[in-house]
């Protein structure tokens, strides 16, 4: 009798741990795809046992790296959302999540813009000379700061 129930324990234990290689298997291909990664491909010679195993940490490391990029994602749209309403702006509905940091950096340097032609006007001064007007430019590759242009700035401040 107690041998039998042994047996009948271990083939519940075997079955169980079958099942959970063909359900990690499942949510593995299915990260995978969600990702955008390679299919994920076993060792060979494994047992059952260390199946499972790798299964479920690669699982369970894709499940945090999906966690990850949603939590930047999100992020991401807030910022965007936020930076929209500063700047009376659409929110821009990107497919990607490098398309959308780089789409709110953008957003990021025109508030930046915005807020320079503001103090200007808020001032009651408009840029004079060429140095003023390449100095607030959004553009920055039209004013590098070299020593020649620090000198001026600083003697136009002091004016």
């Amino acid at each position: 009798e107690l041998l039998h129930s042994m047996i009948m324990e271990e083939e519940a234990l075997r079955h169980r741990i079958k099942t959970d290689v063909i359900t990690f298997q499942k949510q593995l291909d299915t990260l995978c795809l969600e990702l955008a990664l390679e299919p994920y491909k076993l060792e060979d010679n494994l047992t059952v046992l260390q199946m499972e195993k790798n299964l479920r940490c690669r699982v369970e490391s894709l499940l945090k790296e999906k966690n990850e990029r949603l939590r930047e994602l999100s992020d991401l749209k807030k910022q965007d959302e936020e930076l929209c309403v500063t700047l009376c702006a659409t929110p821009y509905y990107i497919p990607s999540g490098s398309e959308l940091q780089e789409h709110v950096e953008k957003l990021d340097k025109e508030k930046v813009s915005r807020e320079k032609v503001n103090l200007m006007d808020e001032m009651g001064h408009e840029p004079e000379s060429s140095l003023e007007r390449e100095s607030i430019s959004p553009d920055t590759d039209i004013f590098l700061l070299t020593h020649d242009n620090i000198k001026a700035l600083k003697l136009l401040l002091s004016q």
